[in-house]
């Protein structure tokens, strides 16, 4: 499977959501059209055959192999690893949390004489529950999701912090018992419509998107993508405007809010280093890819 059919199916949806943005009116829209575009790509060599049938390797809603831990209170975002690792209470907390889901999972088809001998013993297809033969006949858990793709529509200030944080992390987590088995390749794509319609932050005439439209969102952004993680940091942001463009405040001197913001902004910058520095030693093959797709004109 190559990474061009990946970048094709993303250019195929992004030129779709700017040309006609309230053709989408919930999230729901967006996995549905993203997912189409997606099985189209696929060729029918990545089927992989059970017994004779065909199973598709593109899967909506797939369970994570892991279990995620949200902290508490108003942020909710996801306990870094490192936090988890160092704290008992924590890690008991972890184990009587849920599993999360990747928006959409792609199967491995090159791994197929493995899936081959999967056995699910989970009417919730739980991942761990799925099993191979290794050796001496020891049944091993095993994850087949080499690509995952986590999708946003309309999140916007605060909001897009804390949700891209969480994506990130998702993806950044090692997915298996192994680097062989983890995420090859993640993908997080955002979409943005400059409309009023279901936009509340941009609803009465003092909020008008010209002047307020991705100010705080373009900081965030921008820290991220100056962000240095080792020789190497595995992660790709890609915009259809210009960040530094859209950084703007209110006058000489931040209102409160605007500075509040920005602190959240920064804070989360450095959790999302500190996953990607934790992802490059589980596994410095992992790439992820950040889209953030604007609608360009108002519809």
């Amino acid at each position: 499977m190559e990474q061009l059919q990946f970048q094709k199916a993303i250019e195929e949806f992004q030129q779709l959501f700017i040309s006609n943005s309230l053709r989408y009116y919930t999230e729901a829209d967006i996995h549905v059209v993203f997912f189409r575009i997606l099985e189209k790509e696929l060729s029918s060599r990545n089927l992989l055959l059970f017994d004779g049938d065909k199973q598709s390797v593109l899967h909506r809603e797939y369970p994570t192999f892991n279990r995620l831990l949200k902290e508490k209170g108003k942020k909710g975002l996801y306990v870094p690893q490192r936090e988890i690792n160092k704290n008992k209470n924590l890690r008991e907390r972890l184990k009587k949390q849920r599993r999360g889901h990747f928006d959409i999972a792609i199967w491995d088809p090159d791994q197929s004489w493995m899936l081959n001998e999967l056995r699910d013993k989970s009417s919730y297809q739980n991942p761990k529950k799925c099993y191979f033969k290794g050796a001496n006949n020891n049944v091993v858990p095993y994850n087949p999701v080499k690509y995952a793709f986590e999708l946003k529509f309309n999140r916007l200030g605060t909001e897009l912090f804390r949700e891209l944080y969480n994506d990130f992390y998702k993806l950044s987590l090692r997915n298996g018992r192994d680097n062989e088995e983890d995420i090859l390749e993640g993908y997080l794509i955002y979409t943005i419509r400059k409309s009023p319609i279901e936009t509340s932050k941009f609803t009465r005439e003092s909020y008008q998107w010209s002047s307020h439209f991705l100010s705080d969102e373009s900081y965030f952004l921008s820290k991220l993508r100056d962000i240095s993680i080792g020789k190497n940091m595995n992660l790709y942001l890609k915009t259809n405007f210009t960040l530094d463009a859209q950084i703007k405040s209110s006058g000489t001197k931040k209102t409160k809010t605007e500075s509040k913001n920005r602190a959240l902004a920064d804070e989360i910058v450095e959790k999302m280093q500190m996953v990607g520095e934790d992802s490059m030693v589980d596994n410095p093959q992992k790439r992820i890819n950040i889209v953030v797709i604007v609608s360009t004109t108002v519809d």
